[in-house]
């Protein structure tokens, strides 16, 4: 199963699902063990199979073949450059989280995406467009004989959409192109741009 149809599978069910038996898993959540629960498979597959096959359905719908990856539906726009991105929603048990929201606390205008391709569906005509989500990802790495960090700014350095800088960010998001954020002294003194500024108190 594709990430797209999985995507579909879950739409069909309701945040209740997730936490209970009989839609998705057999046993429920148990905050005894949040780590393995809610776990199984549903006694009456009927509404699991349903919604796989409505998955199957919308995928057609909106011009995605089942075996499409993620990357050819979901995407972020950058001054009308589309962007292929990783990630999910919660729904899909990830921790990149990256979706829709309708909310808008930019001074931008706001964003607009058309209607599901189907009833009940995730996926729209121009498949999962995001503006939400992960906007900085941190990676720390102690085990070395000096602290190794990788990071991404996923939203960009710039909010002025005809910077080339502007869409650099999401990019290197996109094909996980980690930036080397950890410097020692030694790095930063053979760096040729580097400059030095003294500051005295008068």
């Amino acid at each position: 199963m594709s990430a797209l149809d999985r995507r579909e599978v879950v739409a069909r069910f309701d945040a209740a699902a997730f936490e209970s038996d009989g839609g998705l898993f057999s046993e429920p959540f148990d905050p005894t063990r949040p780590t393995v629960t809610p776990a199984g498979a549903p006694l009456d597959l009927s509404p699991l199979l349903l919604a796989l096959a409505r998955s199957l359905q919308t995928l057609e719908a909106g011009g995605f073949a089942v075996d499409s990856t993620l990357g050819a539906a979901q995407f972020t726009e950058r001054s009308g450059e589309r962007v292929p991105l990783h990630g999910g929603t919660n729904a899909e048990g990830v921790t990149n989280v990256v979706e829709w929201s309708d909310a808008n606390t930019s001074t931008e205008p706001a964003p607009m995406r058309g209607g599901p391709v189907v009833p009940g569906a995730a996926l729209r005509a121009d498949g999962h467009p995001v503006n939400f989500g992960t906007s900085f990802a941190l990676i720390v790495d102690y085990t070395g004989d000096g602290v190794q960090a990788s990071a991404l700014l996923t939203y960009g350095q710039t909010g002025v959409r005809d910077a080339e800088m502007f869409a650099a960010q999401a990019t290197r998001f996109s094909t996980k192109d980690w930036r080397t954020v950890a410097f020692d002294e030694a790095d930063i003194v053979a760096d040729p741009a580097t400059t030095t500024l003294v500051v005295r108190q008068p």
